[in-house]
């Protein structure tokens, strides 16, 4: 199958296969953009992927993002993206689908469940494939950290374009797991 030619960020050449699994609970919407419950995240934090993650002892770690820095502004966040990676669908990850995710949780009515964690923000910009700058309107230190939150997962623009509410039964995104 072509699965072995859409690189995701887990670990290239690992098992494959089906993993089928049983929940006590139904699950609700596995559309990050609008979930927020613990049987719901148990199945999406699976298959969906954030920019950063942080390590059991709460350390920052890249996951969709290698790396960032602050910019001498002290408000704008150069954002270094992962190259390669693709989203299941097989459109690549890149700037501007992290573009279109900032402004789809945060400017877009109705705005995504984890929207409220987000700092406003007075521009982002694709700077080229893999680099995004994020400028904030004030100082906020613990913004890196707010990307690693499991409500700010980063979805394929297009599969969520050509779907709408829909997405949620046909995701397209970049984690190990594909919701099948």
């Amino acid at each position: 199958s072509g699965d072995s030619e859409i690189a995701t960020t887990g670990v290239p050449g690992g098992p494959t296969g089906t993993l089928t699994i049983a929940r006590p609970q139904d699950v609700r919407d596995i559309n990050p953009l609008r979930q927020a419950n613990n049987a719901t995240s148990e199945v999406t934090y699976q298959i969906h992927e954030t920019l950063f993650g942080l390590t059991p002892e709460q350390n920052l770690i890249g996951l969709l993002a290698t790396a960032w820095e602050l910019l001498d502004d002290s408000l704008t966040y150069r954002l270094h993206l992962r190259e390669g990676v693709r989203f299941h669908s097989g459109v690549p990850f890149n700037a501007e689908a992290v573009v279109w995710n900032f402004e789809k949780q945060l400017k877009t009515e109705p705005l995504a469940i984890g929207s409220g964690l987000v700092p406003p923000y007075s521009e982002i910009e694709a700077v080229d494939e893999y680099t995004v700058d994020v400028t904030l309107e004030e100082r906020n230190g613990v913004f890196v950290n707010i990307l690693a939150a499991p409500l700010f997962m980063m979805v394929d623009p297009s599969r969520y374009e050509e779907l709408g509410e829909e997405y949620n039964q046909n995701p397209s995104v970049t984690g190990p797991f594909r919701f099948v």
